[in-house]
């Protein structure tokens, strides 16, 4: 078992996870609760690790996890709705005001 990824926020931890599961690699989160034992051990041995179970993964899930590093420092883009011109963020495939779909055609 070989340790990929160690943050201080578990939650993206968990996130990686869930996206390298979904990718097929098996692997888990270790330390997730140790933040309450910060101040008696070094802060960065109390952040979550994640760690994939077969050594043979260990390239592909560091591309996707870089991949999903890389698009979560991507900023922001919105598209202007047709029918109501309000401005919807890039992930919402519908308008928020009046439901219409974004001119990609995503919902």
């Amino acid at each position: 078992m070989k340790t990929i990824y160690s943050a201080q926020d578990p939650l993206a931890v968990g996130h990686l996870r869930n996206l390298l599961v979904s990718e097929g690699i098996e692997c888990e989160v270790r330390t997730p609760f140790l933040a309450a034992a910060s101040g008696d051990l070094p802060i960065t041995e109390c952040w979550s690790e994640l760690r994939i179970t077969n050594d043979e993964d260990h390239a592909r899930a560091l591309a996707l996890i870089g991949t999903a590093l890389e698009r979560g420092a991507e900023p922001a883009v919105s598209w202007k709705c047709a029918v109501c011109g309000e401005d919807v963020e890039k992930q919402f495939g519908l308008c928020w005001k009046c439901g219409a779909a974004s001119p990609d055609g995503e919902d």
